[in-house]
């Protein structure tokens, strides 16, 4: 779970929640829209993940049939690179929560979050957030995919869905929480607040997990 914990450390898919949430509570919609929008926003991250975990494990799969050794150093070259990423970059200098997103990119979503309307547009913004987080969260979907490629073909699904289930508890929270009727200002204070611990803790989980990883790969030659 060490993986999950750090996809779900990654604040994308929040971030574009709560501006969601903004724009649907702007245009004083009822909270049950809210509600329906949040969750077919949160379907598509879920499907997203869900993918891209399966996706990451019939590539580590098919790479361990040919050379075991490559499939494990894929993760354990990764994860520090990511690690640092995280560290110098993930977060724009300053006060507030925004993110590494470069301007064009995060006007976009911002437009796309705020002409979301209907279920398929909302679960279509959701996949969208999982895809453009990837130079991110390739390094945790490495881990989990690793894992998932040592379990018979029929459990991968189930596996797979588990885990992105694990990564989207943030954005549930989220969901009901600004449904209930609680002030979208408290969310983004407790963000701001959170933001250099969620930083440093996905990163140093992450180079935990590589070192777990090589300690594996160590103990079996």
């Amino acid at each position: 779970m060490g993986a999950a914990f750090v996809h779900a450390c990654f604040q994308l898919s929040v971030s574009v929640l709560t501006l969601l949430s903004s724009h649907t509570i702007g245009r004083r919609l009822p909270n049950r829209r809210l509600l329906s929008l949040s969750f077919w926003y949160i379907l598509g991250v879920v499907a997203a993940i869900t993918l891209l975990v399966l996706g990451s494990g019939s590539l580590l799969r098919f790479i361990a049939a040919r050379d075991t050794e490559l499939a494990v150093n894929l993760s354990l070259v990764i994860a520090p690179v990511v690690a640092l990423m995280v560290v110098l970059f993930y977060y724009r200098r300053g006060s507030g929560t925004r993110l590494w997103l470069p301007r064009p990119a995060a006007e976009y979503i911002s437009t796309r979050a705020k002409k979301t309307k209907s279920s398929v547009e909302a679960f279509s913004l959701g996949t969208s957030t999982v895809f453009a987080e990837l130079p991110f969260a390739v390094a945790p979907l490495l881990f989990v995919g690793y894992t998932v490629q040592a379990f018979p073909g029929d459990m991968w699904l189930r596996l797979a869905m588990v885990y992105a289930m694990f990564v989207a508890l943030p954005l549930i929270f989220v969901a009901f929480y600004l449904s209930s009727g609680h002030k979208l200002s408290i969310v983004q204070r407790w963000r701001e607040s959170a933001k250099t611990f969620l930083q440093w803790t996905s990163a140093g989980t992450l180079l935990l997990l590589a070192v777990y990883l090589f300690t594996l790969r160590s103990g079996s030659l």
